[in-house]
C-alpha cells in the first residue's frame, strides 16, 4: 500500500512493487481494477479486502504538509485496520517510500 496525502494506492502483481513481493515469495493479493498503471485508489470502506494477505507492507509519501501521515493515521487506527488477521499477527511493515516505487 502507498499512503499518499489523497489517496491510498494498492500495487498490482505486474508492478515494481509487486516484482519485489514475488521475489520473496509474497504473492500480493488480486484486485478489482487492474490499471495500465499497475495500481488501483482504494479506500477504507474496501480495506477488508486485505483479510486474504498474510502480510502487508506499506510506505507513505508525504508532500511536506502532513496529510499523508494523517492519512496513514485514519486507516492504522481504524477498527476494519486492526481486525486484519496480518496485522493481528504482527505482520504489517512500514517501510521506506523510495525502495518501493524507484
Amino acid at each position: 500500500l502507498r499512503v499518499l496525502p489523497a489517496a491510498v494506492r494498492i500495487y498490482h502483481r505486474d508492478s515494481f512493487p509487486g516484482s519485489i513481493l514475488a521475489e520473496l515469495d509474497i504473492q500480493p493479493p488480486e484486485f478489482r481494477n487492474p490499471s495500465a498503471d499497475h495500481f488501483e485508489v482504494i479506500t477504507l470502506d474496501r480495506l477488508a479486502e486485505l483479510a486474504s494477505c498474510d502480510w502487508i507492507f506499506y510506505f507513505v509519501w508525504d508532500e511536506g504538509d502532513g496529510r499523508a501521515f494523517e492519512l496513514e493515521q485514519r486507516w492504522v487506527t481504524s477498527r476494519v485496520w486492526n481486525t486484519l488477521p496480518a496485522v493481528a499477527a504482527g505482520r504489517v511493515r512500514r517501510t521506506e517510500d523510495a525502495v518501493w516505487t524507484t
